[in-house]
């Protein structure tokens, strides 16, 4: 069985009725190596662990890998790459208890194996010093030699994505939605210039999935995990960008905000701090110094 053979299997694992990543990630956490296991042997473990019903019927399992040809087709129609978690390649920074099993990217993954990584996010509707903030650290983090990683959202996302590529850094864009169906539609461009700048956009959701609000709080958590530090920008205390800095903090990744935007009436440090959120706080020049004493 080869790497193609597990992306298939895993694929078609994902397709079935009430099989999420945690389930499919027992099975494959069962055996010493998956790859040596077909889609249909790994039905058979995850009957053993009661993962699936033993009253479950073969077609079950036949359908679900017929969905997964039609991914696999979809994928190379429309130059879409995938890699496992088993995989020699697969990134490093996303390798962690929770991590995905498969991811689907666009462009280049090797700025991800870059040792410095840090996230750069904040809300999609920023004032014009949050936007700013949000761009200049783009660029001071490409012009110290890191990967810039952020969400392609509208707002603070953008700018940071924007800095990066002026400074002719690479940065890393993880979406809340399957690379077929880019969100938001009014960045397809900004996508297409991250993936000619060297850089990557990547999902975890294969290119036929319907979009779901859960998606955004899943491409969070890849946000903190693939990233060694937190640049915040503003945001408020209902905003998704509180899903990204709950992870950062379960991950123990320094968070670090600019002081004039803390001391501003956006109110989602309120939440960051009723919750138990630690994070930094200086000004510019300050956090330039902390992204170079963090550059390994």
């Amino acid at each position: 069985m080869n790497k193609n053979d597990l992306n298939r299997s895993i694929i078609a694992l994902c397709q079935l009725k009430g099989i999420g990543r945690k389930k499919v990630k027992a099975i494959l956490k069962s055996v010493d190596n998956p790859a040596d296991y077909h889609l249909l042997e790994l039905v058979e473990i995850g009957i053993s662990l009661n993962v699936f019903s033993r009253n479950s019927t073969i077609g079950t399992f036949l359908d679900a890998r017929k969905r997964a040809d039609e991914i696999l087709k979809c994928c190379e129609e429309n130059d879409i790459k995938m890699i496992n978690s088993y995989s020699e390649d697969f990134p490093k920074a996303l390798l962690f208890e929770d991590g995905p099993d498969l991811i689907y990217y666009k462009g280049d993954l090797s700025p991800l194996a870059n040792v410095n990584r840090a996230a750069v996010i904040g809300t999609r509707v920023p004032s014009d010093i949050g936007y700013h903030f949000a761009y200049n650290c783009g660029k001071s983090l490409a012009e110290q030699g890191y990967t810039v990683v952020s969400g392609l959202a509208l707002g603070c996302d953008t700018a940071a994505h924007l800095g990066c590529l002026k400074a002719g850094g690479k940065t890393v864009a993880f979406l809340p939605s399957n690379l077929m169906t880019i969100t938001p539609r009014e960045n397809m461009e900004l996508a297409e210039r991250i993936i000619a700048g060297g850089g990557c956009i990547i999902s975890e959701f294969s290119p036929l999935s319907t979009s779901n609000a859960y998606m955004f709080i899943e491409r969070d958590r890849l946000q903190a995990a693939a990233s060694n530090f937190v640049l915040v920008s503003e945001f408020a205390r209902n905003s998704g960008t509180l899903h990204t800095l709950h992870f950062a903090h379960t991950y123990e990744k320094p968070i670090y905000a600019d002081d004039a935007i803390v001391n501003s009436d956006v109110d989602g440090y309120d939440a960051m701090t009723e919750e138990g959120i630690a994070y930094q706080v200086g000004n510019m020049e300050e956090i330039k110094q902390f992204i170079l004493k963090n550059r390994q």
